[in-house]
């Protein structure tokens, strides 16, 4: 994490992880995003991590049809993970919920983002064996529903 912040001078660059939404040829740009966002509702269910919010934000004014860029964000939390994470340390709360956003460039491509879990699991004190048991679960499943989305693997 911290070489690519070096590297790049972008602390988001190494804070970040992300993943091209591959869109079939046979499919639209709208038709795929709807498509991946129901997959990650599956995977995440299948994780105990359930969907707590979402905001789409048009920019350029539209949303893919007119020419806008899409912005996506989606939250997804455990609330009995979440709980005892807060138990633990109040500070967890900077990392809850857990987000995927889905950010069009101006090539017309979208990727999906999520935070790299790493930090936030090693990088202090060592959690006890039931949190990072925990912490685990939730980035194993965080990371699943982007890999799966983003390939549009159906379940």
């Amino acid at each position: 994490m911290f070489d690519k912040v070096l590297e790049t001078g972008d602390p988001a660059k190494g804070m970040i992880r992300k993943k091209q939404l591959i869109i079939p040829d046979d499919m639209s740009k709208e038709e795929a995003f709807e498509l991946a966002l129901e997959i990650m509702d599956e995977v995440g269910a299948q994780h105990g991590l359930a969907i707590v919010d979402q905001k789409t934000m048009p920019r350029e004014g539209k949303l893919f049809k007119d020419g806008g860029k899409l912005t996506h964000i989606r939250s997804y939390c455990s609330p009995t993970i979440a709980d005892k994470f807060l138990t633990h340390s109040g500070e967890f709360i900077g990392f809850m919920p857990c987000r995927i956003g889905f950010v069009e460039n101006e090539k017309g491509e979208i990727w999906i983002y999520t935070m790299s879990m790493e930090l936030m699991i090693n990088g202090g004190h060592p959690l006890s064996s039931d949190l990072l048991e925990l912490a685990n679960e939730v980035r194993t499943g965080m990371y699943a529903m982007m890999e799966k989305a983003a390939a549009l693997e159906e379940l």
